[in-house]
């Protein structure tokens, strides 16, 4: 798998122009699967509703099997992995993503796949050099979420299940994307009758020939966030939550946590989110991501759960950091868990429900 972040800025445009050119051909295969299987390819007008019953279809088709999809179909960035079902969910997602773009558009337009970037003078941001659809105010943000809850199908996170779980995220980050508008003709249902001539080279994924052709030494990369320095280890996931174990999978189960403790917390840590320090709304985001480190004591990825507006989960999930850099992190922690109440552990410590 390309880690994204350390490629070189043309490779992540000619990526971005990959991603660009599979739309038309990605948009057939999915107008096909929801045909097939008696989805509501007539509704995807591009309209925020239509968001709602895109996922609705989503859910069935993902517990169906996703009848039609090829076994050892591939996410375009990790064309050399072994097929499991992981990846080829995450392929299927790749799909849909194009149908969210069509739906941005609409609401937001131009809304043109765009390559992330973190802004000068700031640390580089977690998704740096991944593409994702740009608003109208020029931000391009995280678009790793789509995959990410198509995952949470499989791994057994209730949330998941809601039938508007992908439109509330998409409005998250684009806050342009309203219910209440006219429907219109569907966008998707066109897909099934066009004749989209040959495959264009560019609409194949180029990764495969990046792994086999190492960019030269003279292009320079942007500095990847996540140096590993000397004595850095991997260490383990912890999380943070008021409530039972079983909160773990679905988070509506726990008790709010004060945003504004845990966001102090964060800023102490060195937490930053798209370069920034954290403020309590952001805690409030469902799945936002946090990052720190980037030097030569710890690098370090921080997520959260929200529900209803409120802070559920703090999960700190990957972090590679030397011992006593990471004995510092823990202290903090802790104190953080005792200033809330609420328990500190790793996952499987706290899920004692059967």
């Amino acid at each position: 798998m390309i880690q994204f972040a350390q490629i070189s800025f043309e490779r992540a445009v000619e990526f971005r122009d990959h991603v660009e050119a599979r739309e038309p051909f990605f948009l057939q295969e999915l107008a096909g699967w929801m045909d097939a299987t008696g989805g509501p390819v007539e509704g995807m007008d591009a309209s925020a509703e239509s968001l709602v019953e895109l996922w609705a279809w989503f859910v069935g088709f993902v517990d169906a099997g996703c009848p039609g999809v090829a076994t050892d179909l591939l996410p375009a960035d990790q064309p050399d992995s072994e097929p499991c079902e992981t990846s080829r969910l995450s392929a299927v997602a790749e799909r849909v993503n194009h149908d969210v773009r069509l739906v941005v558009a609409r609401y937001d337009p131009p809304a043109p796949w765009a390559v992330l970037r973190s802004p000068k003078g700031r640390p580089p941001h977690i998704y740096q050099n991944h593409t994702g659809i740009q608003r109208s105010d020029g931000q391009v943000p995280d678009f790793e979420f789509v995959g990410i809850i198509s995952r949470g199908l499989v791994t057994g996170r209730a949330r998941t299940r809601e039938p508007d779980r992908l439109l509330q995220l998409v409005q998250a980050r684009y806050p342009a994307v309203v219910l209440g508008g006219v429907r219109g003709e569907s966008v998707l249902a066109p897909y099934l009758t066009a004749d989209l001539g040959p495959v264009p080279p560019q609409a194949v994924s180029p990764v495969l020939r990046w792994l086999a052709e190492p960019e030269p030494p003279a292009r320079p990369a942007p500095a990847p966030p996540a140096p590993a320095g000397r004595g850095m280890v991997k260490q383990p996931q912890l999380v943070v939550m008021r409530g039972p174990g079983a909160g773990l999978e679905d988070p509506r189960l726990l008790e709010p946590l004060d945003e504004a403790v845990v966001a102090a917390a964060l800023v102490d840590l060195g937490y930053t989110i798209e370069g920034r320090r954290p403020a309590p709304a952001d805690l409030t985001l469902d799945e936002a991501t946090f990052t720190a480190g980037a030097d030569d004591m710890w690098v370090s990825e921080l997520c959260v759960a929200a529900h209803d507006g409120r802070l559920r989960l703090v999960d700190v999930n990957q972090t590679v950091a030397t011992p006593e850099h990471w004995d510092r992190v823990v202290s903090r922690l802790r104190r953080l868990a005792r200033d809330l109440g609420a328990a500190l552990g790793e996952p499987d410590d706290l899920d004692t429900d059967d």
